[in-house]
């Protein structure tokens, strides 16, 4: 049976009708009007939740200029609008919490949706674009993720008479434009604790991270009239979608020194980071990744195969030893396009920051073909129930293997070499290891 290991992928459609009326297509001379194509969207939301309304969409050209923009107010229609071909930008948001946020009332590609001080809120914004390349009919996804970072901090032994703690972060960000850049304003918020059963606690809590090389962290604890601020350097930016834990255990002497862990669900893998006792952190561990294009993944629980880890669909798992399994995982997305064009877009595919995405080897298509020739309902309705797109073979669509050389289709038995001009699917394919911890 199949199942979701860590990530629940909710599909919404959404979209207006009204929204861009405004935008008038221009007559050529002769009163016709210009080449047109139809834009249709749909929206599907990574974070946990789902999309909350209303969702704020905006579409802008090639010159960042606004074209519409609409706040959606239910699931019910379909978006599809005629526009002139070209260069678009659209981009989505939705806060379960929309009264955290500061909307902007004039609205161009640099305006910001921003948090009032103290600059943090007690849910994410999620946030979601896609430029599109109009040339005909498109029908765009558009994913939503979190578009801030995750911050939760617990600290332990604190002395009996502590009055307060409280946690300062900088540099952060005030807010987020419409084209999805954070503001480079480097404010700080100042987060309060509070006592639970010996704890002090805070979050978690939601910040618009910086786009600095490092990340400050200035504890504070006030007790009996006097006060003790410990300073910390996180050689790393914070990162959105990413959550964040910082359980210390306090020493009168030593400052801070790391214990316990996090677990969640619906981010990108949690990082724990150590207060260390000289005044830097270290870099953090993944405890449902590695680093950045890392063929190496820790987890508290192994996938099997034919379930949903992390976004992915494993596909193919390979025991190694009682705590590492080899595995192939399939993108969520994939993309029609020419032959000459895969690798190149395969090189610049980097879902979660994870990087070095291939193509299906030929033998890999034969038995993924021979798999699920009878059962690609199934796994269709597998893929598009946790938000990935499902594959195609009923109009006579082939898919690229073999680093783009060949092809193949779900429908029949034939590999064939691949052609210059004619558009193909591709699916990016992943081989990793994965350990328990």
């Amino acid at each position: 049976m199949k199942k979701v290991i860590t990530l629940t992928m909710i599909l919404l459609t959404a979209a207006w009708i009204t929204a861009c009326s405004g935008y008038t297509l221009e007559e050529t001379e002769n009163g016709s009007e210009p080449s047109q194509c139809n834009l249709s969207l749909q929206v599907k939301s990574r974070a946990e939740g789902g999309i909350t309304y209303p969702l704020s969409v905006y579409l802008f050209d090639s010159e960042n200029s606004l074209v519409c923009s609409q706040e959606v107010t239910d699931a019910d229609t379909v978006f599809q609008q005629v526009l002139k071909k070209g260069k678009y930008t659209l981009t989505a948001f939705s806060a379960p919490d929309r009264k955290a946020y500061i909307f902007p009332q004039r609205i161009t590609a640099e305006s910001l949706i921003q948090l009032a001080s103290p600059y943090y809120a007690e849910s994410s914004l999620i946030h979601g674009n896609s430029t599109i390349n109009l040339d005909n009919d498109t029908k765009v996804t558009v994913y939503l993720e979190n578009a801030m970072s995750s911050i939760y901090f617990r600290f332990s032994n604190i002395p009996d008479d502590a009055t307060k703690v409280e946690v300062t972060v900088s540099p952060i960000s005030s807010g987020i434009s419409l084209t999805g850049s954070y503001s480079i304003d480097n404010t700080n918020c100042m987060i309060p604790c509070e006592k639970a059963e010996g704890l002090w606690e805070a979050g978690p809590y939601f910040i618009f991270p910086s786009q600095n090389s490092k990340t400050y962290f200035s504890i504070n604890i006030s007790r009996a009239g006097e006060s003790k601020t410990y300073s910390y350097t996180y050689n790393q930016p914070l990162e959105p979608n990413r959550p964040y834990q910082f359980t210390a255990e306090y020493n009168e002497e030593n400052g801070f020194i790391l214990s316990g862990e996090f677990e969640t669900t619906d981010w990108k893998p949690v990082i724990d980071v150590e207060f260390g006792i000289g005044g830097e952190t270290d870099s953090g561990n993944t405890s449902t990744g590695g680093e950045p294009g890392s063929d190496t993944f820790y987890v508290n629980q192994l996938p099997t195969a034919d379930t949903i880890w992390g976004g992915f669909y494993v596909w193919k798992t390979i025991q190694i030893s009682e705590t590492e399994i080899e595995a192939i995982l399939i993108s969520p997305e994939q993309w029609i396009l020419k032959a000459s064009e895969a690798l190149a877009t395969l090189a610049d595919y980097a879902p979660d920051d994870i990087s070095g995405w291939r193509t299906f080897t030929t033998e890999e298509a034969k038995e993924f073909r021979n798999q699920f020739y009878d059962t690609l309902e199934s796994l269709n309705e597998f893929l598009t129930d946790n938000g990935l797109i499902a594959f195609y073979r009923y109009s006579g669509e082939r898919y690229l293997c073999n680093e783009a050389k060949s092809t193949f289709s779900l429908s029949n038995n034939t590999i064939r070499d691949a052609g210059a001009t004619v558009k193909y699917y591709l699916r990016g394919v992943k081989t990793v290891r994965i350990r328990k911890k």
